[in-house]
C-alpha cells in the first residue's frame, strides 16, 4: 500500500522526483576535496573567474558532470581516480555550486 504522507498522484511524483540536499550526502572527504579546489583557485588568483563560471554554469551542472564522466578514461592519466569520480558526483547537484562558492569565499578571506 501506498505511503500514506504521499497520496494523491501529484504528491508520489513529487517525491519520486525528490532530490536530496548536498550537504545531507557530503563524506569528510568531500568537503576536503571541496576545500582543496578551492585553495587551488585562489592561490592562482582566479578567484572572480572561477565564481563567475560557476554562477554561470549552475543550469549545467549535471551536463558537466555527465562530461566528465565521458573523459573519465583520459582523466586518470593527470588526476587521482577517486577526486575525479567525487568531483564528477558533486556536480551532478545544482546545488553543489554553493558548496564550491562558499569555499572559494572561505578561502580567500583567509589568504
Amino acid at each position: 500500500m501506498a505511503d500514506p504522507k504521499h497520496r494523491g498522484w501529484r504528491a508520489r511524483i513529487r517525491h519520486a522526483f525528490a532530490l536530496e540536499s548536498p550537504r545531507d550526502s557530503l563524506t569528510p572527504e568531500d568537503h576536503t576535496l571541496i576545500r582543496r579546489i578551492a585553495e587551488f583557485v585562489v592561490s592562482r588568483r582566479l578567484t572572480a573567474p572561477a565564481i563567475s563560471a560557476l554562477e554561470a554554469s549552475r543550469p549545467y551542472t549535471f551536463l558537466g558532470s555527465q562530461f566528465f564522466m565521458f573523459l573519465k578514461p583520459f582523466a586518470h592519466i593527470a588526476v587521482p581516480g577517486r577526486d575525479y569520480d567525487r568531483l564528477a558526483k558533486l556536480l551532478e547537484d545544482r546545488n553543489s555550486i554553493d558548496l564550491f562558492l562558499d569555499a572559494i569565499e572561505e578561502a580567500e578571506r583567509n589568504a
